[in-house]
């Protein structure tokens, strides 16, 4: 794993905790009371389906670019 890789990985790990942990279940919280908006409830779909996908293509591109410059 190269350098650059596990900094952005990191960088991934807290962005899915943060995403997961803490902003996903306040939207539902606040859907069970009746007080989210339409725009927040879109807002947490749009994430939740678009940050793994985001990270796995970052990644790849990351080991595409890195092995292709050790090569």
């Amino acid at each position: 794993m190269f350098k650059s890789e596990k900094s952005i990985r990191r960088l991934y790990l807290f962005l899915m905790i943060f995403t997961y942990g803490i902003y996903i279940p306040v939207t539902l919280v606040e859907l069970i009371n009746g007080t989210a908006s339409n725009a927040s409830l879109i807002t947490a779909v749009v994430l939740a389906t678009g940050v793994p996908t985001m990270r796995k293509r970052h990644l790849e591109s990351i080991k595409n670019k890195e092995y292709n410059s050790n090569v």
